[in-house]
């Protein structure tokens, strides 16, 4: 028992100083380095003021970052952002807690918990998120404890467990809403793999249904007032639908051109689903419609163009294939050094985790396929939208790392046996 709360309270303060160190130490604030800082900085101050439309353009912002720094300034004043901080490593450090606990209680082992924990604390690829001002760390670490609820509620659907599941899912999903894509999956993992009766299985599913349709309903009615349109989370589907599907897109994929090589900042306008003066060549000023109105043009727009170019829609379908699978930040849209390091960190975590999955699933795939269900909803987030690494570091690598800690463990042992077998002496 001892060991058991030990444990738990050195991964937090691991955690939570490391990232305070990776701060001091990379000088990093926490806006410079990604530009949507500062939009949610804009969108709480709105908050502040009294309005709470999160329209951007593009899309109806997910509501709870804004909101949460919103909070941070009013509750804390001059003081926000080192409050805001010491919440995002704390939360940070929860959710390491919780990996550790999954893996384990995955694996039954407390080595592989250990390890997996480990390498999550000092993965770059999610360090870099934790000290910015994004939905990423807020998203990941509530993402993570619903994983650990979802798994337990799998083999044990009471109510209890089902309600902590539904409370992070539905806090995941108002952080970044593509987490709405596993809820398909949610329904078909409980009803095939849950256990006891058909309403056994399915009541885990209407409680986390309930769970979210409550915590999303107050947003969703300011929304349905301000913009005239219902929202789960945000609103601009087929906005980031027309944005992977457009000439735009595809010339930056292929043939992206730079202003400065060293910043890798593409010439060709990506941004154009934000821009209210963007002239649409056959629509005109589209950004300016209403919300719902501008949706379905967005979505006309982008099917017009895959009809019209099937060659380069199939093009752009397996460069989506390719960066979901290979890990790191893509070569052709950052500097070289950004880009070895991203693969460098990242390719032991994928190769190991990768042969950690299937060898899971070639054991006992009832076990491990909720896993699959998450790769699933990625790679279905990949091949309808844009490929968008953080979205992966965010929501997929946490699993990967678990499944790299078991691959790892498992190979340390079978060569350490076999070590062990051609030196022992032969009686």
């Amino acid at each position: 028992m001892k060991n058991f709360k030990k444990v738990p309270l050195f991964i937090f303060i691991v955690f939570f100083i490391t990232r305070w160190i990776y701060q001091w130490a990379t000088g990093n604030d926490h806006f410079s380095l990604f530009g949507d800082s500062y939009r949610y900085d804009e969108l709480s101050d709105r908050i502040i003021s009294g309005n709470f439309n999160l329209d951007v353009t593009a899309f109806i912002t997910a509501p709870l970052y804004p909101w949460f720094l919103a909070l941070m300034k009013w509750c804390f004043g001059d003081h926000w952002m080192m409050a805001a901080a010491t919440i995002q490593y704390s939360l940070v450090a929860i959710s390491g807690i919780y990996l550790y606990k999954l893996a384990k209680e995955l694996f039954q082992s407390e080595t592989i918990g250990r390890l997996a924990a480990g390498i999550y604390c000092f993965f770059p690829m999610t360090m870099y998120y934790n000290v910015l001002f994004t939905q990423e760390t807020l998203f990941q670490s509530f993402f993570i404890l619903f994983l650990y609820y979802w798994r337990k509620t799998i083999l044990h659907p009471d109510w209890r467990l089902s309600t902590k599941a539904g409370w992070w899912y539905g806090l995941s999903f108002l952080t970044k809403s593509h987490a709405l894509i596993l809820a398909p999956f949610i329904f078909l993992v409980q009803l095939g793999l849950g256990s006891g009766s058909l309403f056994a299985r399915m009541k885990p599913v209407f409680i986390i249904a309930a769970w979210s349709f409550m915590l999303n309903l107050p947003f969703a009615l300011i929304n349905l007032k301000l913009n005239h349109t219902w929202t789960w989370s945000s609103g601009g589907t087929w906005a980031f639908f027309h944005n992977a599907h457009s000439p735009e897109t595809y010339e930056t994929s292929f043939h992206p051109a730079y202003a400065n090589s060293n910043d890798r900042t593409p010439i060709v306008n990506l941004g154009f689903i934000f821009d209210t003066a963007y002239v649409y060549p056959k629509y005109g000023k589209v950004n300016q419609l209403p919300q719902p109105e501008r949706d379905r043009m967005h979505r006309k727009i982008a099917l017009e163009w895959i009809e019209a170019h099937p060659t380069e829609f199939a093009e752009l379908k397996i460069f989506s294939l390719k960066r979901f699978l290979l890990p790191g930040a893509s070569k052709r849209h950052y500097r070289f050094d950004l880009w070895l390091a991203s693969v460098l960190s990242s390719f032991p975590i994928y190769i190991l985790g990768y042969f950690g999955l299937i060898k899971s699933l070639r054991e006992n795939w009832k076990a491990h396929f909720w896993a699959v269900s998450v790769v699933l909803m990625m790679l279905a987030v990949y091949m309808v939208f844009l490929p968008q690494a953080r979205f992966r570091t965010i929501t997929l690598e946490p699993l990967y790392i678990i499944y790299a800690a078991y691959a790892a463990w498992y190979l340390f042992q079978k060569y350490s046996n076999r070590k062990s077998s051609v030196a022992a002496p032969v009686l």
